[in-house]
């Protein structure tokens, strides 16, 4: 993420009662995912993009509109995020254009894309957000590639940000042990079809790659890379287990842990380790750990939340509904110096968060709160 005169908006913010402008431009697709996850229903969104403009013909009658470049600003009231276009789409309310457009009061999208300039203004910027645009900004982090795999199926995906951004996949049974010739030529064809698809993701992305499943496969795989394509092979970062091939594989790798070393930076690999540390904690009947609004709102006020998770899509339910116990939340938690984690949707772990009402918090003392 490139981040525009810093220093300036870093002294702007210690003053209330002031809308505060940061002027960026994301560089990748998780950059994109960032600025989902920071641009808030209100936020006001300024930036180049275009507009149909009509004018009347001698007759008084309209003419053919013709898209013209504009600078626009609106007030946000959605957002979508489209991982396969690579675009993230701002819908808003026109507050600045023009005189010459008449455009103010009208609806707008604007198109965000990769190296897009725009600016967000902000009546509130939170602590969660400006350490989510500084950490996005100061590493640069390389999406992961995973393959699951075993003897029947194997699924090739892009570790992201935001979850697992899935490429390809195949499903076949390689022929019985009783008939070794026909297994055998089936198995080359399938590990040659398998670097042929690890490496079309690859090499767009040129990451470390990691080979997950049960059983054998995985190792035959690797030694195969070894000596048919040198250059996947130095890629190869880490071989490990996993119970299940396909998606099932993918998700239980990032579940587990197995990709901590590799992964570290990568937000849905933190994310889902936070879950799973809820529902550990939950799993044992601890009270250091709480979930749902009124628990977690209770345990914020009293300064023992250590961390709070929220799922995207709950901030954004909050967010239409107007929920002010919710804002009042996450003010809380950042007022006594707890950490807020939003958590992507589009992975397991975001799904299971979820389940537990997309809210949830990991304490630093115990409390009696009812579940």
């Amino acid at each position: 993420m490139k981040i525009f005169n810093r220093q300036e908006f870093m002294e702007e913010l210690g003053r209330r009662g002031k809308k505060i402008k940061l002027s960026l431009s994301p560089e990748n697709l998780d950059d994109l995912w960032h600025l989902f996850n920071i641009i808030s229903r209100g936020d006001e969104i300024q930036a180049k993009t275009s507009r149909i403009v009509k004018a009347e013909s001698k007759d008084g009658r309209p003419t053919k509109g013709r898209r013209v470049p504009v600078v626009l600003q609106l007030r946000t009231e959605d957002t979508s995020f489209d991982s396969e276009s690579e675009r993230l789409r701002i819908r808003g309310v026109i507050v600045d254009a023009p005189e010459e457009l008449s455009a103010k009061g009208s609806y707008h999208s604007i198109d965000v894309k990769v190296n897009t300039h725009l600016s967000i203004i902000k009546e509130q910027w939170m602590k969660h957000q400006i350490d989510r645009l500084e950490k996005a900004s100061r590493i640069e982090t390389q999406p992961i590639v995973v393959i699951a795999l075993d003897d029947s199926e194997f699924c090739i995906a892009i570790l992201r940000h935001y979850g697992f951004d899935i490429k390809s996949q195949h499903e076949k049974n390689l022929p019985g042990k009783m008939e070794p010739e026909r297994r055998e030529q089936a198995l080359n064809e399938r590990l040659k079809l398998m670097a042929g698809s690890l490496f079309e993701t690859w090499r767009r992305e040129k990451g470390p790659i990691a080979i997950v499943g049960p059983g054998y496969i995985k190792d035959v795989f690797k030694n195969y890379l070894k000596e048919r394509n040198p250059e996947l092979s130095n890629a190869v970062s880490k071989v490990a287990t996993v119970s299940s091939p396909g998606i099932s594989g993918l998700n239980e790798a990032l579940r587990s842990g197995v990709l901590n070393e590799i992964a570290k930076e990568i937000r849905a690999n933190t994310e889902a380790i936070y879950v799973e540390e809820v529902l550990r904690r939950l799993g044992q009947k601890r009270t250091d750990v709480t979930y749902g609004m009124e628990d977690s709102k209770t345990a914020g006020e009293m300064g023992a939340v250590e961390r709070l998770l929220v799922t995207d899509l709950t901030i954004r339910k909050m967010e239409e509904e107007g929920n002010s116990a919710f804002e009042d939340l996450l003010n809380s938690v950042e007022k006594r110096r707890g950490e807020i984690t939003i958590v992507s949707s589009r992975h397991e772990g975001g799904e299971k968060l979820l389940g537990l009402g997309g809210v949830a918090a990991l304490l630093r003392f115990p409390l009696n709160l009812q579940h």
